[in-house]
Parts: structure tokens; sequence; C-alpha cells
């Protein structure tokens, strides 16, 4: 037995200093004092504590130091080691409930940590870890780049179908990437697909499948606060191949609508250069007619042939007017073209990064309600345990045993060679976990970053310190 249990013992009768428990013993105060040093009770002692226990009654020296028959004798043994405070009926104190909880603190503390590493351990190791890399983009306008008699499409309603068109995910399906899980690069069809691994699926098949994966699991393109943003966002289960898998998608939606709009001035091209070519052989001709009249009536010209002259007048000039208007449409649309080209369709606001750490891990969260949970869960325990074998007699009782675990039962956690044992177990179970994590850009051993080699180095220091401690504390209470 434990001094420390011993103690417990005893103050559940209000005996608290060395002196009572030494004439509640018929010992001596040294003997006393020897045990608690050593923090452990002779086997005799331990024998006579429990024939005394079970007669009723403690040997005392005197009547003044009849402390036991005072407060009276228990009608049944008490639980040595974990006694609690009892329940008056079906009034529980908060006094009662603090002591109990200060009293089983050692479960408490064993069922906290063995919930918080479990859920560290499974949520830091067992979880496919997934990564998220994302940018956000302004739409540019294209004021300034459309003339009177011209249809643009709006980017609002372009961009949507720019994403869900085959052409686009044909041209991201090609584009190759490097990933760590093949060590090389692979078409982004094949790495969705059948890795690097030949199939026997046609190329349509493997498309469907590509495609699917794609805009279901990795893809997301959402609409921001304003209409002209947009957000574009990749998840991955690696964060390099995701930040470049947004990268590739921006280069190729941006390529895809460049190449789009362009075709807009091309066809408009087209049409007004169809246009200008009629005019101008309209305006050939009409000089023409122009020619011939005035070789024909050089000499004479009466009141009829000047109408006629001037109606050829007019025709010339009209046709000279509408080839003007129409070389100035074809010149600005070549000059509005040349500029397009020169101007970005999009800007990024919030360009993509390499994100380290896994979205679907977050630590804080789970290891906060890991604690809470174990601390609820040990406490139900202790509770549980306490009411079982044993009950206190009063708040004054209470408090007193209240005050005294407050000051030694934080001790005998570090001090209980079963605690520390109990540790020493999870944590070298654990360890291949921790030890075997590889980080993404590795400095130590070609395996850890500085973080993961600082918490590896602290781990292990936890390993050792709960190894010696188990064994120190096992050998001196076998002692």
């Amino acid at each position: 037995m434990q001094f420390t249990e011993l103690e417990e013992i005893m103050s559940q009768r209000g005996i608290t200093t060395l002196a009572d428990i030494a004439r509640a013993l018929n010992t001596t105060s040294q003997a006393v004092s020897n045990w608690k040093d050593s923090n452990h009770v002779p086997s005799h002692i331990i024998t006579k504590l429990e024939e005394i226990t079970f007669a009723g009654n403690f040997p005392v020296e005197n009547s003044k130091s009849s402390i036991f028959n005072a407060l009276g004798q228990p009608t049944h043994p008490p639980y040595i080691g974990n006694a609690a405070p009892t329940f008056d009926g079906e009034t529980i104190s908060i006094v009662n409930i603090f002591t109990t909880m200060a009293e089983q603190l050692k479960i408490i503390v064993l069922v906290a940590f063995i919930t918080v590493f479990l859920v560290f351990t499974y949520a830091k190791f067992s979880p496919q870890p997934k990564y998220r890399s994302s940018a956000r983009v302004v739409l540019n306008s294209y004021s300034g780049y459309i003339l009177e008699n011209m249809v643009m499409p709006s980017s609002m309603t372009l961009y949507p179908e720019l994403f869900s068109s085959q052409l686009f995910t044909d041209r991201v399906m090609d584009r190759e990437f490097y990933t760590d899980k093949f060590k090389k690069k692979l078409p982004l069809l094949a790495i969705l697909t059948h890795g690097d691994e030949p199939s026997k699926l046609g190329r349509d098949i493997l498309m469907q499948q590509a495609a699917a994966n794609l805009k279901g699991n990795c893809l997301d393109i959402s609409q921001g606060a304003q209409p002209e943003i947009l957000n574009v966002t990749v998840t991955a289960q690696e964060p390099r191949f995701a930040k470049e898998l947004v990268e590739a998608v921006l280069v190729e939606i941006e390529a895809l609508h460049r190449s789009f709009i362009e075709e807009v001035f091309d066809s408009k091209l087209d049409i007004v250069e169809g246009q200008v070519a009629s005019a101008e052989v309209a305006v050939e001709g009409a000089e023409q007619s122009l020619k011939e009249f005035n070789e024909l009536n050089n000499q004479v010209l009466n009141t009829v042939l000047k109408r006629e002259y001037g109606i050829l007048i007019n025709s010339l000039r009209q046709e000279q007017q509408l080839y003007m208007a129409l070389k100035r449409e074809q010149w600005e649309l070549d000059y509005i073209k040349s500029s397009f080209k020169r101007k970005s369709v999009m800007e990024i606001i919030k360009r993509p990064k390499i994100n380290s750490h896994p979205f679907n891990r977050n630590l804080k969260r789970k290891i906060l309600h890991a604690c809470i949970l174990g601390v609820g869960l040990g406490s139900l325990l202790g509770f549980v345990r306490s009411y079982l074998h044993n009950q206190c007699n009063n708040d004054a009782e209470a408090f007193k045993k209240l005050k005294y675990l407050i000051k030694e039962k934080p001790k005998g956690v570090l001090l209980d060679w079963r605690v520390s044992g109990i540790v020493s177990i999870f944590l070298l179970a654990g360890s291949p976990f921790y030890f075997g994590c590889e980080s993404e850009f590795p400095v130590f051993f070609g395996r850890y970053s500085p973080a993961l080699m600082i918490v590896n180095t602290l781990y292990i220091m936890a390993i050792i310190t709960a190894i010696c401690l188990s064994i120190y504390r096992y050998r001196k209470n076998v002692r």
C-alpha cells in the first residue's frame, strides 16, 4: 500500500496529521514519517489496519485521541486506495462533486489522455489527407471593345459555359502534372483514372470517368460576392498538385475565353471585309459610269443630260461614303482586336498557393472535443466507481478531505507507476505513425520538416520520461 492511500483512508475520519495517524495506529510519529518519505506502508500495518477496520474500532492511547470513536465507525470496510465522498440520501452537494473529481483524478487524467491520444492519432494518420488550393479572379468587362452594332457575350454567362464545355475538359485532361504518388509526370486523364498502368478502356470512357471525378470531387467553380468575381478551388491528395491544377485551369479558361472572343472579332471582320469589297466594287462601278457619261457627252450638255450627270455624281458620292464608313469600321475592328490581345480577360486577385495543412484534419477542434469527451467520460467513470464503494458523511468532512486531495492527489498521478506505465504503452503503440510520417518538404533525414522533427523529438522524450518514471516508481513501491 502507498502512504497516500493510507492518508486517504485516515482523512475520511478527519485524521490528517502524522501525529494523529501514529496515535490511531498505536505507533510512533517517526515511523509514520518514514512511511511518508518512502510512500510505502509496511505489510503488517496493512494487516493491522484491515483487522481493526473490520473489528469496528481503532486502538488509541486515551480517550482524548479516540478520534475514530468520536466520529463514528463505518459499518463496512473502506475502499482502500480510492475512497470517495458519500451522498446523503438523494442530496448531492457541490463539495461532494468536486471531492469525488479530485479523488478520481487518476481515472479522469487517464481516460482523457487515452481519448485525446486515440483521436489525435486517428485524425493525424488514418484519414486520407486532402488539400485545397484556391484562386479568386475578376472578370474584365468588354467596355471599349464593343462597336455599336456588335453583340458580345456576357462574362457571367460565358464562363460557366466554358467550364462545362468538352473543349475545356479535353485541354485540361491532356495537361501533365507531377505527383508524389506516381513519382513522375502524367496526364491529368491518367492521374484521375488508371494511373501509370495501361488501361483497357477507350479514351471516351476514360474521359467520362475523369470528367465526373474532376467536376464532382476535385474542381469547384463558384460565384463570389459580386457577379464578376469567380472562385476556383481544387481539392486533391497532394498540396502541390492542387495548386498546379488551379493554375492550369486558369490558364486554359483564359485561353478559351480569349479564343472565343477573337472568334467573335474574326467573324465580324469577315462580314465587314465582305462589305468593304462590295462597296469598293460599287464605287468602281459608279466611277466607270460617270467616266463613260463624260466621254459620250463631253461637247453637249443640255438640261436632261445635266440631271443625269447629277444623279451619277450623287451615286458616286454615296458609294464612296459607304465605302469609307466600312473601311473605318474595318480599321476599328483591327485596332480593337490587336488591343484586346494585349489586355488580360481576367485579373487574378488571389493566387493559388501550396497549403501544407490538410483541410480534413482540423486537429485543434478535434483535440478540444476529445479533451472534453475524455474528461466527461473519466468523470462519469470516477463518479460511478466512487458511488459503488464509498460515501462521505457530511460537508464538513468533505471540505477537509477536499483540501487534502487538492494538495496531495496531483502528486499521486505523477508518482503512480501504473499511470506512467499506461501512458508509455500508448506512446510506444503510436510511435510508428509519428516516426513513419514523411513531410512534404523534408529537411532532416530526408523525411522530416523542422516542425515534425520537433514533434518527434518531444515524442521520444515523452516516451523515455514515461518509461523511466514508471520503472522508478514501481521499484520504489515494491521496496
